[in-house]
């Protein structure tokens, strides 16, 4: 076991607490926005809006993901993963915040819809391979081009709309 411990090196270790730390903000991001269903009846009840407008929250979040990916993929090779995640975090943080300020339903979609949807792009799953595959192989590659695949994937539940 000592044995083993000693060949990893620093770098594998520096890599894995990189894949820790952002698979945790990538289960904050999208754990925060995912668990809307559970509080989907309480909140209906509570604010008294219909069930479509309380259900067209979620295809908003999924929307602007979708469509602010690509914008994500291109901070990230301006800025880097510390500021997007800084980003991300502050969009989630704040959208909760002003979430129970909220009396009308455009209101509960620019902060639960939009600004989740922002910080579910910022710290999803794309930026986390990018900021492992970086860290691991050392290698600078753009991300751009996955956040556009990301994108579409995003986009594809609301197509109906």
């Amino acid at each position: 076991m000592q044995a083993e411990s000693q060949t990893r090196s620093p770098h594998t270790r520096t890599a894995l607490t990189v894949l820790g730390i952002c698979m945790v903000l990538n289960l904050i991001g999208r754990g925060t926005a995912d668990t809307y269903v559970v509080f989907l009846l309480p909140l209906e009840q509570d604010l008294g809006w219909t069930r479509s407008e309380m259900t067209s929250v979620y295809s908003i979040y999924l929307l602007v993901t979708g469509l602010s990916s690509p914008i994500v993929g291109m901070l990230f090779d301006r800025f880097g993963p510390r500021a997007l995640y800084t980003c991300g975090m502050a969009a989630l943080s704040g959208a909760y915040l002003l979430a129970p300020q909220v009396h009308t339903p455009w209101q509960f979609y620019a902060t639960v819809g939009a600004m989740t949807g922002i910080s579910a792009a910022a710290l999803g799953l794309v930026i986390v391979i990018v900021v492992v595959y970086l860290q691991v192989f050392a290698v600078n590659q753009t991300t751009v081009a996955m956040t556009f695949l990301f994108g579409i994937f995003e986009a594809r539940p609301t197509s109906h709309l």
